[in-house]
């Protein structure tokens, strides 16, 4: 038993301790991954065969004492996701989406009861869909943001819908075909005119309906 999860361990951090120690590699050579798994496993070994009765408690204790620090990286990942997810351009349309709806629905049953429709129209700053988000904030927009091979920001034409140097997203080869929403989700997407999502700028008008 010892040896199967000791195998299994070592194998990946072996692999681990290659991509590492070739400057992130992700097919490290195979003679630096046996090394780091000789490495790894003579230490245990040595451990095991100097001490006594007890060595096997010590190098679980030392297992679990060395795994807190990823522990605490591994937690710092998952709050740094969440944050990322917070700015993602499907969360930001499901925010205007809600605002939109729920701000409309109550205006129209306090305004006409139940007899009332739904009309997209400007509103006024600081009471559209867009009130609670400021969607032209670099974090919903760096992060779409192209740039050449000197590291400058790429330009993009909204009037004629094209990149400044010409490149075009892969699915523009396609013909058209749909992708079930890819496009507007991909990184290579353009991005989104600031005048027509600006906070604020958009609104649902509540009208009575002819019944």
């Amino acid at each position: 038993i010892l040896a199967i999860f000791f195998i299994t361990a070592a194998d990946s951090a072996s692999v681990v301790m290659g991509i590492l120690t070739t400057r992130g590699s992700q097919n490290p050579p195979k003679l630096v991954v046996v090394f780091w798994g000789m490495v790894m496993g003579g230490i245990a070994l040595v451990m095991l065969l100097l001490g006594d009765e007890t060595a096997l408690e010590g190098l679980q204790s030392l297992v679990i004492i060395t795994a807190v620090p990823f522990a605490i990286i591994v937690l710092l990942l998952i709050i740094a996701w969440f944050r990322e997810l917070n700015t993602d351009p499907r969360t930001l349309r499901e925010k205007y989406a809600d605002t939109a709806l729920r701000n409309a629905i109550v205006t129209g049953v306090d305004k006409y009861d139940d007899d009332f429709e739904l009309h997209v129209v400007p509103s006024e700053p600081g009471t559209g869909a867009g009130a609670g988000v400021e969607s032209t904030h670099s974090d919903y927009t760096d992060w779409y943001q192209r740039t050449d091979e000197d590291g400058e920001p790429v330009g993009y034409d909204f009037e004629t819908d094209t990149w400044a140097d010409g490149w075009e997203p892969d699915d523009a080869d396609d013909g058209g075909a749909d992708t079930g929403g890819a496009d507007a989700d991909s990184a290579g997407s353009a991005p989104t005119d600031p005048d027509d999502t600006a906070a604020g700028d958009g609104g649902t008008d509540t009208r009575r309906s002819e019944s």
